[in-house]
């Protein structure tokens, strides 16, 4: 569990590390800034979902394909409005916090901002879904999204820079939310079939 983790851990504070690598440190500084507010919203689910493994460990019951879809698409729709309030917060607090650097932040605030946003979806939503499955399908699907992240994000900021970088953390993590979605369905009709053979 421990390592799934770190890899999840790790691939959050990426995105500073290839900017400073292929762009350079001023920009680093206007990244950062466009995520700050969504950083801040991803780090809080830390706590947050181990509220939610403690409601869910009381949980007797099966996890079914209507709990799952009704699961995944409340949280997609939490994350839509996360997202909005983000955007607005981003305009208000760097404004007045970073104004040397809130014109170039600015542009960013919405992609930067979803890829974080969908980030803490992806990251409560496995939380629920490892809750009925194995530690191993969390360390197979955060290795995955390592894999993905840095062969989207590599590219991405070579040739797009910071608005490149944006667009592909948004992609990789809106990747990791339908691919954990997936393995929830999958999973519960694996537990369905094993329960029949029994």
């Amino acid at each position: 569990l421990s390592l799934a983790y770190l890899i999840s851990s790790m691939i959050m504070n990426a995105d500073r590390i290839l900017i400073m690598l292929f762009v350079g440190s001023a920009e680093v500084t206007i990244f950062y800034t466009a995520t700050l507010v969504g950083k801040i919203v991803a780090m809080i689910t830390s706590p947050l979902n181990g509220v939610l493994m403690g409601h869910l460990s009381k949980y007797e019951g099966g996890l079914t394909k209507k709990m799952m879809s009704a699961i995944s698409g409340a949280l997609f729709a939490v994350g839509l409005l996360v997202l909005a309030a983000s955007v607005i917060a981003s305009n208000i607090f760097v404004m007045i916090m970073y104004p040397d650097v809130y014109g170039q932040a600015k542009p960013l605030f919405l992609l930067a901002n979803a890829g974080q946003i969908f980030y803490f979806i992806s990251e409560s939503l496995m939380v629920i879904v490892l809750r009925f499955t194995g530690e191993k399908l969390q360390i197979i699907l955060n290795a995955g999204y390592a894999v993905i992240f840095f062969a989207a994000a590599i590219p991405a900021v070579l040739f797009g820079g910071l608005h490149g970088l944006a667009a592909a953390i948004f992609a990789v993590n809106i990747v990791r939310y339908l691919a954990v979605t997936l393995a929830g369905m999958f999973c519960r009709q694996q537990s369905q079939n094993n329960a029949e053979a029994q």
